[in-house]
């Protein structure tokens, strides 16, 4: 009976050090690919434009998000329960007494303290602020098309959020900036606000 029990307890012990040890040799191997990728980018400038290119313009996080749901569902069972059920969704398009053309988008001019609705579903891939904008929310839309909400007072979103149409992306004073973008290409805003 004693020494089942030692031979037992023994091919634990050894499973468990073959699995640290696999587990490091994979860690170690992650993190010299992408040591040669930086050295690699670092050393040859047409490729670190190309990927540059790749990334801000091709790079698409919603569609990466969708192919992973249909295929595989949500990335975690319980995403329900870790959802934000403070998100406010109000029925409000953008009214706005003016119009202006600004830099690749339009300014839109509105009443003092205006909340201001995602046109589209997608995720938040930026909040923060840009030059010349201020304080920025980019929203990647399902179909790839960049949405740009500059010159917020404040936000109600976070990076990698997924929003409904609708939802609250921030309050501004009395105008803020709106600029579409797709496959490196600016949109007309008429065809997003009516």
């Amino acid at each position: 009976m004693k020494y089942k029990f030692v031979d037992k307890y023994m091919k634990k012990s050894s499973n468990k050090k073959s699995f640290i040890y696999s587990f490091f040799i994979k860690m170690f191997v992650c993190i010299l690919i992408v040591l040669i990728g930086l050295i690699t980018l670092k050393g040859n400038q047409e490729l670190k434009h190309d990927v540059k290119d790749i990334i801000e313009n091709k790079f698409s996080v919603s569609r990466i998000n969708n192919f992973y749901k249909r295929h595989f569902g949500d990335i975690l069972p319980f995403e329900s329960l870790t959802k934000s059920k403070s998100a406010l969704v109000f029925d409000q398009k953008i009214n706005y007494k003016k119009i202006k053309k600004y830099k690749n988008g339009v300014k839109i001019y509105t009443e003092k303290n205006f909340l201001v609705p995602n046109i589209k579903e997608g995720i938040v891939i930026f909040v923060g602020n840009k030059k010349g904008i201020g304080k920025t929310v980019i929203v990647e839309q399902t179909d790839g098309t960049l949405t740009l909400y500059g010159k917020l007072k404040n936000t109600s979103v976070n990076v990698y959020d997924y929003i409904e149409k609708k939802e609250l992306i921030g309050e501004v004073d009395n105008y803020f900036y709106l600029c579409f973008k797709k496959d490196g290409k600016y949109l007309d805003y008429k065809e997003y606000i009516k």
